[in-house]
């Protein structure tokens, strides 16, 4: 989001935070010229097309899916002090992993595949 590859080295990703739609993506209310980085305005980059608002609104947005993570992590231990041990997943696009602690476990699968698949694991160790 916001990165501007016109800028050189790191300054292309040092962009200012597009906050939404608004002039200068909502980040300041300052005059552009004033900015210490210039607003992104690629197409399909721009804050017109992409900003925290929208992304807050929507359910499947970049912003949400990461939220979501997040939350999912801080409600499963197994997930943050488990101890993590690879699956072997059928389908070479899957990547699958358990996490044990204690008596919990939990099992992740992430299909690394542009198309939907299914997924049947040929191993679950325990512990």
């Amino acid at each position: 989001m916001g990165e501007n590859p016109d800028l050189p080295g790191r300054m292309a990703v040092r962009a200012p935070m597009q906050w939404s739609d608004e002039a200068n993506a909502g980040f300041s209310t300052a005059p552009a010229e004033r900015l210490c980085r210039p607003v992104t305005e690629l197409p399909g980059d721009g804050p017109g097309e992409v900003n925290a608002a929208d992304q807050r609104r929507r359910d499947d947005s970049m912003l949400n899916w990461f939220e979501r993570l997040i939350r999912r992590r801080r409600e499963s231990p197994e997930l943050a002090h488990g101890t993590v041990r690879p699956l072997e997943p059928a389908s070479p696009a899957v990547f699958a992993h358990r996490a044990d602690w204690g008596e919990l476990a939990i099992v992740a699968a992430h299909n690394l595949d542009d198309a939907p698949c299914g997924w049947r694991s040929r191993s679950t160790p325990r512990g």
